[in-house]
C-alpha cells in the first residue's frame, strides 16, 4: 500500500523530484537562473515572449491514502517540451530520456544514479524533405555510449529499500568539502537551481494533490 500522507510519502517526493533535476541540468543557463528580474518578468507571463522560467502546462495523476501514487506532467521551458511520469503502483523502469531533432540520449536506470548512457545520432529531419523508408525513424548516423562505475561499498549498504544508495556517497563527500572550506553552495547544483527543482516538485505534486502542500 502507498505510505501515509502523515509519512511525507508519494511518487513525486520519491522519483519526481530527481525527474525535475535531470530537466534543470540539461536546460540550465546560469545567467538566467541567477538574473531575478527575468524570473519575476517570465513568472507574471502574458507578454508573449518566449518561456525565460520553467513552465507547468499540466499535471495529472492519482491519490491513495493521502499521497500521490501516479503523475503525469508536461514542462515547457526555453522551447524544450518535457514529459515526466512517476507511479508507485505499477512497473516503471525509471530510466531518463532526452530526444532531440537529430538525436537521442537514453540514461539507464535507476534515474536517481545512473551509470550507463546511449547517444544516438540520426540524420536532421529539419534538412530532409522527404520521409524516411521504412517509416518513420531517420537514419542512424552514429551511436556512442557511455558507462561510469559507483564506488564499492558493504552489501548491506541500503540496496534493498533504494537503488544504488551508494551514489549518494559523491553528495556527502561534496557537502562535506564544502563546509569544511566554507563555501555557501555546491558548484554542481546552486541554490537557485535547487529553488528551480523544488518549485517544480511542488508544482507536479499541487496538480495531483493540492492537499498534501496545504500546511507546508
Amino acid at each position: 500500500p502507498p505510505p501515509p500522507r502523515g509519512g511525507g510519502g508519494g511518487g513525486v517526493l520519491d522519483m519526481g523530484c530527481y525527474l525535475a533535476n535531470f530537466f534543470v541540468m540539461a536546460l540550465k543557463d546560469k545567467k538566467l537562473l541567477e538574473d531575478e528580474e527575468m524570473i519575476v518578468a517570465a513568472d507574471e507571463g502574458g507578454d508573449g515572449q518566449p518561456h525565460l522560467w520553467p513552465s507547468v502546462l499540466s499535471v495529472a495523476g492519482k491519490v491513495a491514502n493521502g499521497v500521490d501514487v501516479e503523475m503525469q506532467a508536461t514542462i515547457m521551458w526555453r522551447g524544450v517540451l518535457a514529459s515526466l511520469s512517476t507511479s508507485l503502483v505499477r512497473v516503471a523502469p525509471f530510466g531518463v530520456e532526452f530526444l532531440g531533432t537529430d538525436w537521442q540520449l537514453f540514461m539507464a536506470p535507476p534515474g536517481n544514479c545512473p551509470t550507463e548512457a546511449t547517444l544516438l545520432l540520426y540524420r536532421d529531419a529539419n534538412k530532409t524533405s522527404s520521409m524516411p523508408k521504412p517509416c518513420c525513424l531517420q537514419p542512424l548516423r552514429e551511436e556512442e555510449s557511455f558507462s561510469l562505475n559507483l564506488p564499492n561499498y558493504p552489501s548491506g549498504y541500503g540496496e534493498a529499500e533504494y537503488p544504488r544508495p551508494m551514489g549518494f556517497t559523491y553528495v556527502a563527500a561534496e557537502v562535506e568539502r564544502c563546509l569544511l572550506e566554507g563555501c555557501r553552495e555546491m558548484e554542481q547544483l546552486t541554490t537557485p537551481e535547487q529553488l528551480l527543482i523544488s518549485r517544480l516538485t511542488d508544482e507536479m505534486i499541487k496538480g495531483v494533490n493540492p492537499a498534501a502542500l496545504e500546511n507546508n
